[in-house]
């Protein structure tokens, strides 16, 4: 980390507690032409403030120079929803309102990534097993019923009707 070299720049960095009022008043100054809100992701931000289970871990709430906000509105949503404050990383000053464009365009984490992030073997795996759980859960139970494992195994056969056979050799 010693090798890391700052320059100057017209960009502010430091970290800031986001109060419910702060963020409401944030929302409803700064927030224009930004994407639509992902009610699923902003209910899994509120459920982790509400649970205690927020860090500050590097993410940021990012401002134009204009004082545009650029990143963190779904964020600061779960904020207000909760009424809890949070503390996170505030960049003002960012120059280009270009750079709106270029935010949060990368891929996410996975939970196979995380999972293996964790050391799990096979983590593809119970990913998989994870999704499908919580598929099932989610469906109604006259839907479930629909799918039991006799009624998948009838359908495989009607399509591979000599798949059977061909595993005995």
């Amino acid at each position: 980390m010693d090798t890391i070299e700052f320059i100057t720049t017209s960009i502010q960095t430091g970290v800031a507690q986001i109060t419910p009022e702060l963020a409401k008043h944030l929302l409803a100054t700064t927030n224009h032409d930004n994407r639509p809100l992902k009610p699923a992701h902003v209910k899994m931000l509120s459920t982790a403030l509400k649970n205690d289970e927020w860090m500050l871990n590097g993410e940021t709430i990012a401002f134009s120079k204009s004082g545009r906000l650029l990143d963190g509105q779904h964020r600061l949503t779960a904020c207000v929803n909760t009424g809890k404050a949070f503390q996170t990383v505030i960049i003002k000053g960012i120059e280009d309102e270009a750079a709106f464009g270029k935010i949060d365009t990368g891929k996410p984490r996975s939970v196979t990534d995380l999972m293996s992030l964790q050391g799990l073997p096979k983590a593809p795996l119970f990913s998989a097993i994870a999704k499908q759980h919580k598929a099932w859960l989610e469906t109604d139970e006259d839907q479930r019923n629909r799918f039991t494992l006799f009624r998948l195994e009838t359908q495989r056969a009607k399509l591979y009707p000599t798949s059977k056979q061909t595993r005995k050799h």
